[in-house]
């Protein structure tokens, strides 16, 4: 009931809340309702259509949800203040663009009042004419299904013409704040009596550019060594495995410690140095830290330790990131450079 929500509100008493007291009421119980409704996660769109001009207009949405896979529908709602609603109301197609967490900044401006929306970003027409953003998690374009009158909404069911996906990590709404997800998967149980695996890779550096390894035709990944049953192993594994290609490197401090749930493995990630002028095997290539094709780097963990990376580069400090399954990890910042363990406990000044 309406009166249960209002959580600590002043209730009606036997009588009734006497008249000066029904607006605040009003208004508490609307305050209480959007903060119940603000406790459940969603996604964040942009829902786009041409008005009857064939300018692009847009609104930022939450409320969005799939309806059926056959015949493919969908849902948005858009809010009646907006002062595109009679575009929508009547547009025979629109499209629903599903933010990547890289698209914070136009989630805010969609849902702001600039004069216009689309000023200065990229985009491309769907099949009817529907404004498609570059570079989202995921599109839909849609002809008009239904249109529902819900008090003060449009409930816009729309008919999937197409749609597409990338391997963006999406953008998140909470409590009305924006988040971004915490990228730790569902563990995968190890088949009983399957031995724990460990892989060592390398976050390499040359001239200040990353190095990254194809994964297939489409996709990068972080150079990872063979998994092996002990650490010790793992690491002379992987040091061995690019020497073979070719590529001779230099680690240096530990990087990233955390369980692949994906993988069902352990991976201990190096910061690793190459020489200036070395030549790369077949299958790899460099990037700028800025730059990194993150999109296309399929495995979450190792999209978590780039991003991290370009942010680490970008301020000068490093840190070590240890993973922890049953609480967030945590980054312990480091300084200096390494050094060999014998060299440690000889006397300052004296050569190795």
């Amino acid at each position: 009931m309406m009166n249960d929500i209002a959580d600590g509100a002043v209730r009606a008493t036997q009588n009734g809340p006497a008249p000066q007291d029904q607006g605040d009421l009003a208004a508490n119980r609307k305050k209480v309702l959007r903060q119940a409704f603000g406790s459940f996660a969603t996604g964040i769109t942009v829902v786009t259509a041409c008005d009857r001009h064939g300018n692009p207009v847009g609104f930022t949405a939450n409320s969005f949800a799939s309806v059926s896979l056959d015949p493919p529908l969908l849902l948005v709602c858009p809010s009646l203040t907006s002062s595109n609603i009679e575009t929508f109301r009547n547009a025979a197609s629109f499209a629903v663009n599903v933010l990547g967490a890289h698209q914070e900044e136009i989630s805010r401006r969609f849902a702001a009042p600039v004069d216009d929306r689309f000023a200065g970003l990229h985009w491309t027409k769907g099949p009817q004419g529907q404004p498609l953003l570059d570079d989202c998690a995921g599109w839909f374009a849609c002809s008009r299904h239904q249109v529902i009158d819900a008090g003060d909404h449009l409930v816009l069911v729309g008919k999937v013409e197409d749609c597409g996906n990338m391997a963006h990590p999406p953008l998140l709404f909470h409590r009305g704040q924006y988040r971004q997800i915490a990228s730790v998967p569902v563990q995968r149980q190890p088949l009983a009596g399957a031995a724990t695996t460990i892989r060592v890779g390398i976050l390499a550096l040359q001239n200040g550019k990353v190095l990254l390894q194809r994964a297939g035709a489409d996709s990068w990944e972080i150079p990872l060594g063979p998994a092996r049953r002990l650490f010790g192993e793992a690491r002379n594994a992987c040091e061995t495995d690019l020497a073979a290609r070719g590529l001779s490197v230099t680690l240096t401090h530990p990087y990233s410690i955390y369980d692949d749930g994906e993988q069902c493995e352990s991976r201990f990630l190096f910061l690793a140095d190459l020489p200036p002028d070395a030549d790369l095997p077949a299958g790899m290539a460099l990037f700028d830290p800025g730059n990194l094709p993150l999109h296309q780097v399929r495995n979450i963990g190792m999209r978590d330790v780039l991003r991290r990376l370009a942010q680490e580069r970008q301020r000068g400090r490093f840190g070590v990131f240890v993973g922890n399954p049953a609480a967030p990890g945590r980054i312990s910042h480091i300084t200096g450079s390494s050094e060999s363990w014998p060299d440690f406990f000889l006397p300052e000044g004296q050569p190795t």
